[in-house]
């Protein structure tokens, strides 16, 4: 069966890898695929896209303390920007990582300008909180916000969650 735009066996296995990410039930499922849609409508992205590659970021955002709101909303809002699909969610898989695994360096800036770059911060403040202090104690600067999100992929995330971008 093929609705909106994608198959039953492709959302069933977005569905599935999202529940065990998350540690959720399959009572859930309905207010997932929901989700889906909702970042489907509000990024550049379609279910079937979002459903071949959530896999590579669920996991990681589920230990980051992202809500599956969040990490979509995070979703609809690169895509927005014109950011393919899989380069989104390996971007956004990246910039969690920068935080889970920081480099010296950031950790050093960090110190430095006085943010809190952790997975403590993520959990206490909120993905968006968390941007937004990482935006405000950089000012926005793009060469402090590579040092902290050091992978380029990661680096491109964050710029297109931040600055201007951010609140889309």
């Amino acid at each position: 069966a093929t609705g909106g735009l994608s198959d039953i066996n492709t959302v069933g296995n977005a569905v599935t890898s999202v529940l065990n990410a998350y540690g959720k039930s399959a009572n859930d499922a309905a207010l997932l695929v929901d989700g889906f849609i909702q970042t489907q409508n509000d990024g550049k992205i379609v279910v079937s896209q979002y459903a071949d590659q959530i896999a590579k970021v669920a996991s990681v955002a589920a230990a980051a303390g992202l809500s599956v709101e969040e990490m979509n909303a995070s979703i609809a809002a690169i895509t927005a920007t014109g950011v393919p699909a899989e380069t989104a969610m390996s971007g956004l898989r990246q910039a969690l990582i920068n935080v889970i695994k920081p480099t010296d360096q950031a950790r050093e800036l960090a110190k430095k300008i006085g943010l809190e770059f952790s997975l403590a911060a993520i959990q206490t403040k909120g993905w968006a909180g968390f941007l937004k202090d990482a935006t405000d104690k950089t000012d926005g600067s793009a060469e402090a916000l590579s040092i902290l999100f050091g992978d380029i992929d990661g680096f491109n995330a964050i710029l297109k969650l931040t600055g201007p971008n951010m609140g889309r």
